[in-house]
């Protein structure tokens, strides 16, 4: 399953936010909360609704706390010219259960559900 946590770790792997994943996830939680609404873990077996339900609350909260003005990592300056729609699918990559981020259909990276044993954390995956 694919949480708050999860689309923050992708959100910092695209953008420059200057937060941490946990700092990142806590606002966006914050956030949420304070509009009365939350973002339900994701997996394969979601509804396309569900799916396009959380793109909306953390992209719309995401763009609050940035203020609309974020900045592309150096990996990904010369590749994307023009962000479009962004969109966080549930697929599936080498065998691992993942989370993508795509921008414009094209996926810029993602996060498998496999924990570390070893750090304790998600395993990510990064597609650029």
């Amino acid at each position: 399953m694919f949480d708050i946590r999860s689309y923050a770790i992708l959100l910092n792997e695209l953008f420059e936010t200057g937060l941490d994943c946990a700092e990142l996830a806590e606002c966006i939680s914050e956030k949420l909360a304070a509009e009365n609404e939350s973002v339900k873990p994701v997996d394969n077996t979601s509804s396309r609704l569900h799916l396009i339900l959380n793109n909306n609350k953390v992209m719309f909260v995401f763009t609050e706390l940035t203020d609309g003005k974020v900045r592309l990592h150096r990996q990904f300056l010369g590749k994307i010219k023009e962000i479009g729609q962004t969109e966080f699918l549930p697929i599936e990559l080498n065998g691992k259960k993942c989370l993508g981020l795509f921008v414009d259909e094209v996926m810029v990276c993602a996060i498998s559900s496999v924990f570390s044993r070893e750090t304790g954390c998600q395993e990510n995956i990064r597609i650029h």
